[in-house]
């Protein structure tokens, strides 16, 4: 029904002559039928404003989750960034301790065998570990022959000034024509010297026989066949020994071991060749 023209239903109305029931009627009815319109439209905007404030409610709350969400993706962005950065500073050491491990294990190597090391950038940790295992064993080996051969010099020096009287005591025997196998003769002479106690004689000999002997003085030169002193000819017949440093020819063939015995050999052989011996 369209809408009612109010100013012409009142001069309707007002006016007496066209006033009847029936029209009244009819009139009445078409306003009720207006209001029941009016009545629906705002039911109508009643329901639509109350969707479109759930739907507004509905639009809050996702808002509201999403800026959560996004706050939660922030921070896990945030700590993710972090551990990037720590990685990355634990990749960097990791390199710079890699570097320093090698550039010891370099400088021990060499400390240890004297020279630098051959291995290269194939070269594993593993392969370099074992490598300096069997180079600090080498090297253990060679300190216990160092630590003996002190001990050894140190016995040698406090021996040292008896062994000098009885190489001269023996010398002087073998100048004076006595034989040192002739014990009775050595005791006899020993005693016209003097200078110790008749029983020290004896032990003295002993000991003198124990140091020394003809066939050793010979052997070292302190006398020669006629008995003349030659230390000084001996000196400079020892002086004179030279030895000629083997040439480094030795094919690098992976093992490094293999190599050094190979250079071992090589210096054994030279250190022969001098005239000189090596014991096995």
């Amino acid at each position: 029904m369209s809408n009612i023209d109010k100013q012409a239903l009142r001069e309707e109305l007002s006016n007496p002559a066209i006033g009847s029931k029936d029209h009244l009627r009819k009139l009445a009815l078409s306003l009720l039928d207006e209001l029941d319109v009016k009545e629906e439209q705002r039911a109508n905007w009643f329901q639509m404003a109350q969707k479109l404030g759930e739907d507004l409610d509905a639009a809050e709350r996702h808002i509201a989750e999403t800026d959560h969400d996004n706050a939660e993706l922030t921070t896990r962005i945030e700590l993710m960034d972090r551990r990037i950065a720590e990685l990355e500073r634990s990749e960097t050491q990791l390199i710079n301790e890699r570097d320093y491990t090698e550039s010891a294990l370099n400088a021990a190597y060499k400390a240890v065998m004297g020279q630098a090391p051959e291995w290269s950038n194939w070269f594993s940790f593993e392969n370099a570990i074992e490598e300096m295992e069997l180079a600090c064993e080498i090297w253990r080996n060679q300190t216990d022959d160092v630590i003996q051969f002190r001990q050894r010099i140190q016995e040698l020096e406090r021996e040292k000034p008896l062994m000098v009287d009885a190489m001269h005591v023996a010398v002087a025997l073998n100048s004076a024509g006595i034989n040192l196998n002739d014990f009775d003769n050595c005791v006899s002479r020993l005693h016209e010297w003097g200078g110790l106690p008749d029983y020290c004689v004896a032990l003295y000999l002993d000991y003198i026989h124990g140091v020394v002997s003809e066939n050793k003085l010979l052997d070292f030169g302190y006398i020669s066949d006629n008995g003349a002193f030659s230390t000084r000819q001996r000196i400079a017949e020892l002086e004179a020994r030279t030895v000629t440093p083997p040439k480094n020819n030795v094919a690098n063939v992976g093992d490094s071991r293999w190599m050094w015995y190979q250079r071992d050999l090589m210096w054994i052989e030279a250190i022969r060749a001098a005239d000189i011996k090596v014991k096995e």
